[in-house]
């Protein structure tokens, strides 16, 4: 039986292609389903220059500039009237005295005159504080409400400790720097060593910070324990 010429050439080319495909696979491993294409030549370095080019027009983060510092700004013209009623000293020992002498009445409540209030505060200290730029857009009594949160605690605390006993004010002393401002400063960590009537003395850090405005003082805040 003689066979078409075509079904003959078909036949002779199939064991070519079945020897041959093995060959061209040498040296191509499957591709996984999820990888993704090899960059063309120069991508990588085309899209690291658009990037740095893109992060070069984004403007720097904006320095805070307090409120003091800026156009109308207009300082308070009167200091402070020193007394009792206020919780403004002439000097550090009669202010801490002052709250030693409370603390020993045990009522925490009574300690409060002593750090400045919320108008004292939004008027002679937060314009000096960096977080007082508007372009922050933070409002001074959510600042002076999680100052106070902290400050409640050591009014108790102070009130329990010397609650009903007689002490002495031997030694106040600041363990941090002081934080210096154009009006006032701010003497940090404030630690006072008190003797009772039997000698026995104690030392506490629950003052907090001082405040020093224009030669008069009180507590900026008590230290929450």
């Amino acid at each position: 039986m003689v066979r078409p010429l075509s079904t003959l050439l078909r036949a002779a080319a199939a064991p070519l292609t079945a020897a041959a495909l093995p060959l061209l696979l040498v040296g191509c491993p499957p591709r996984a389903a999820d990888e993704e294409p090899a960059p063309a030549v120069g991508a990588t370095e085309a899209a690291t220059a658009a990037a740095t080019t893109a992060y070069e027009d984004v403007d720097p983060p904006k320095q805070p500039v307090p409120l003091a510092q800026q156009e109308g700004y207009a300082p308070p013209a009167e200091l402070p009237a020193v007394s009792q009623e206020t919780g403004w000293y002439d000097s550090q020992e009669a202010l801490v005295q002052g709250v030693v002498q409370t603390a020993t009445k045990g009522d925490a409540d009574a300690l409060r005159v002593f750090r400045v209030d919320q108008a004292e505060h939004q008027h002679l200290l937060w314009p000096h504080f960096d977080s007082s730029d508007p372009y922050l857009n933070i409002p001074h009594d959510f600042a002076y409400t999680n100052l106070g949160g902290g400050s409640k605690q050591g009014q108790r605390s102070l009130a329990k400790l010397l609650s009903g006993g007689t002490w002495t004010v031997v030694e106040i002393r600041f363990d941090k720097p002081d934080d210096v401002y154009p009006t006032f400063v701010l003497h940090q960590g404030t630690e006072v060593i008190l003797a009772g009537e039997d000698g026995k003395r104690i030392e506490t850090d629950l003052l907090g910070s001082v405040v020093e405005y224009g030669g008069r003082y009180k507590l900026l805040s008590y230290r929450e324990p």
